[in-house]
């Protein structure tokens, strides 16, 4: 991943899709401002593992992770839309959904969206 800093916070993302004949949809899960899964990459934990982590503990969704980040973005860690927090450099892996329950984190409201 390219870097702002070197030393910057590190998170992933999954990026939790289905294709469907209409074209993709996302899941995203409750934040206050909706997102992808995202969270920190435990000790121990591959990037690959931490993002299939997220998916499961914030959407409930499992499937097949690309090995690979897709992209990277940068994400202003703060209090809700203020921000103001250390910026976090952030690998996005796609997740092809295979299937989804109920989250571990229930407040995290998973909802299925059309791109636009």
């Amino acid at each position: 991943m390219s870097s702002r800093q070197d030393d910057a916070p590190r998170q992933v993302a999954a990026v939790c899709y289905r294709r469907m004949p209409q074209g993709p949809i996302f899941l995203l899960v409750k934040t206050y401002d909706g997102k992808f899964p995202k969270g920190q990459i435990d000790p121990g934990m591959t990037e690959v593992e931490a993002a299939e982590n997220e998916a499961y503990e914030e959407a409930g969704a499992t499937g097949a992770l690309e090995t690979e980040p897709f992209a990277e973005y940068w994400n202003v860690k703060g209090n809700g839309k203020n921000g103001g927090g250390p910026e976090i450099g952030v690998n996005a892996f796609l997740l092809a959904v295979e299937s989804a329950r109920p989250p571990q984190e229930p407040w995290r409201d998973p909802e299925w969206f059309e791109p636009q």
